[in-house]
């Protein structure tokens, strides 16, 4: 890591005239910084790997490794196509985007109802590049179990219309849906009766039909909501973010007060720029 960043401060002298160069070095530094945050997170807190980091939130859902749901979901045969999609396609290539990576946690933990540490664990052992002190409280921000974060909850057929329009990536990894219509491959359970003769396909048959995941993952949400609004859950998110959130530096000409107002940014355990889908 020192040689990187001795590299990287050696090129934004090289190209401190450039402007495009020296945005993406800026950039790619701020990235360095964010791991190491990342891993010291892990250092001041190891028990994010195994227990839910806001004391008001444990205890929700039980551990069960043998979970129907678990168990679909690792299989990529939940009946949702994008959540399926892409966790084939993790399993045979060991990386997903990062944003693929979150639904895939928001449907296990808010869609499915499961417990965020088994999902963490098979993750974790699929990607090859699996940093713990980045997955943890990645894992646990998505899953709504840091009490600090807003809610990151994805619709994976708003994502699918967002990131798969065509639906190729569906087809591809989810090939019993290859033979629909585009506009019917990240929702089959919806396919017209007179349709389903047409192309040969049954829901419940040829591809599973999915949980009510939409009503399960306002339940949870509406449940989390309202755990998270009593006094003393409000007071244990408050000593978490002074234990483990990123600190802005203040600046020099607005003083204290910026200083004191910089505390209160919860950069805790996610990119600052990825809201709900």
């Amino acid at each position: 890591m020192r040689e990187v960043v001795q590299s990287l401060r050696r090129q934004r002298q090289k190209h401190a005239d450039d402007t495009a160069w020296a945005r993406s070095l800026r950039a790619f530094t701020s990235r360095l910084y964010w791991h190491c945050h990342f891993i010291q997170k892990l250092e001041s807190e190891p028990s994010i790997e195994h227990q839910t980091l806001h004391p008001a939130l444990r205890g929700l859902r039980e551990r069960d490794p043998e979970h129907p749901h678990l168990i679909a979901w690792k299989r990529g045969q939940t009946g949702v196509p994008l959540v399926d999609a892409c966790m084939r396609s993790l399993t045979a290539t060991g990386w997903i985007n990062f944003r693929m990576r979150a639904m895939l946690l928001s449907h296990a933990t808010f869609g499915l109802g499961l417990h965020w540490y088994e999902p963490a664990l098979h993750l974790a052992r699929l990607f090859t590049d699996f940093e713990p002190g980045i997955h943890y409280p990645q894992v646990q921000m998505q899953a709504g179990a840091t009490g600090t974060n807003a809610m990151r909850v994805y619709n994976p057929i708003k994502q699918a219309e967002d990131n798969d329009p065509t639906g190729e990536f569906i087809a591809r990894w989810v090939p019993e849906l290859s033979p629909l219509p585009q506009e019917w491959r990240a929702k089959p359970w919806a396919l017209p009766e007179s349709l389903q003769k047409r192309f040969g396909f049954q829901p419940g048959v040829d591809y599973p039909i999915p949980n009510d995941f939409e009503a399960e993952a306002r339940h949870w949400k509406k449940l989390l909501y309202e755990l998270r609004r009593t006094p003393e859950a409000r007071d244990a998110s408050q000593a978490i973010v002074e234990k483990l959130a990123s600190q802005r530096r203040p600046s020099a000409r607005r003083g204290k007060k910026v200083e004191a107002d910089n505390r209160q940014q919860l950069l805790l355990f996610g990119e600052s720029g990825m809201g709900n889908g």
